[in-house]
């Protein structure tokens, strides 16, 4: 009968420790399916940081390519009235 109890005790002590692991499996399968979905919220972010940010810098060089048009014009604007000034200046000096 000794062999016979220390059998059920092994048994016993198989049992509870197969139950604990499965328990610890359990958990972290659960673990791992919420790390998996964390990654996958974290994909989709960068990505959609990523198109944000690429479209920022279209419009960012959209906006610097006006800019570059703006300061051009003004420049030729700038241009037209200094050569008119110094041709009034030069009608005023003819008519002295």
């Amino acid at each position: 009968m000794c062999v016979c109890v220390l059998q059920c005790v092994f048994f016993s002590v198989c049992v509870d420790g197969m139950r604990e692991a499965q328990s610890q499996n359990k958990d972290l399968s659960r673990q791992v399916q919420e790390l998996m979905a964390i990654r996958h919220q974290l994909e989709a972010d960068r990505d959609r940081l990523a198109a944000e940010l690429n479209d920022a810098n279209e419009a960012l060089r959209d906006a610097q390519a006006r800019l570059d048009a703006a300061n051009g014009a003004l420049s030729q604007l700038r241009a037209d009235f200094e050569h008119r000034l110094r041709e009034k200046d030069e009608e005023v000096e003819t008519i002295r």
